[in-house]
């Protein structure tokens, strides 16, 4: 065990994942903890069922189901030592009202590199004003 106010985790700049980082055994690296993955099947089963709940499928995504037939994928991570949360967009099994869970495995592995490379991605997301910190347009009355 480290000593105290000593981090076992390997330094990072910003924290990337979520939550903390196991040590395997005593002098080794650390080693992010495995979330059990989601598969079609099992996302079309849990929107259908309804359960409000979310998901970790890994890699820092997230499902949210909302209500019966209602879910939205969400992408978690920490920077500058704040929570944060992405939400990708609709979740739909079949891909045809929302994204599938391969596109939002895709937008999520996109969105852990731009982290890597130092930006945040709700910024790069939102287009230049975003990046520039300006607010976005108002809604229509």
């Amino acid at each position: 065990m480290p000593p105290l106010g000593v981090s076992h985790c390997p330094p990072v700049t910003d924290a990337i994942l979520w939550g903390h980082c196991g040590v395997a055994d005593a002098g080794s690296q650390a080693v992010a903890k495995a979330a059990k993955r989601l598969n079609t099947k099992s996302v079309a089963s849990l929107i259908g069922k309804g359960r409000p709940a979310r998901y970790a499928d890994g890699g820092n995504l997230y499902l949210h189901v909302t209500g019966p037939g209602r879910a939205l994928w969400s992408f978690r991570y920490m920077r500058q030592g704040k929570a944060r949360e992405m939400g990708l967009g609709v979740a739909d099994p079949e891909g045809k009202r929302g994204l599938d869970l391969a596109t939002a495995r895709e937008r999520a592995a996109e969105a852990l590199r731009l982290l890597r490379d130092g930006l945040a991605p709700i910024e790069r997301r939102g287009g230049p004003d975003a990046a520039a910190g300006g607010a976005r347009p108002p809604a229509p009355p």
